[in-house]
């Protein structure tokens, strides 16, 4: 299992479980772009770079989500 958290509270996925998950796909992509694209404020900045911290959460729990699924990947805006 793995702890996943955005700033204090956090939830717990099982490896199991991430077809139930696979719906916040979209948010979490919407979200990635809105980070990428530098639309947050300032102060989300570290080093010129935009929430890296979040970036790599996203990162991480998209890969999380679309592990043994060969398809997965093929649906995101972006290609790893």
């Amino acid at each position: 299992m793995m702890r996943f958290s955005f700033g204090g509270g956090g939830v717990v996925i099982g490896q199991k479980d991430t077809r139930v998950w696979k719906d916040i796909v979209p948010t979490l992509v919407s979200i990635l772009k809105q980070v990428v694209q530098k639309r947050l404020p300032k102060h989300y900045e570290y080093h010129h770079v935009p929430a890296p911290w979040t970036q790599v959460k996203i990162l991480r729990l998209l890969g999380i989500l679309g592990a043994n699924d060969k398809r997965f990947f093929a649906l995101l805006p972006f290609h790893p």
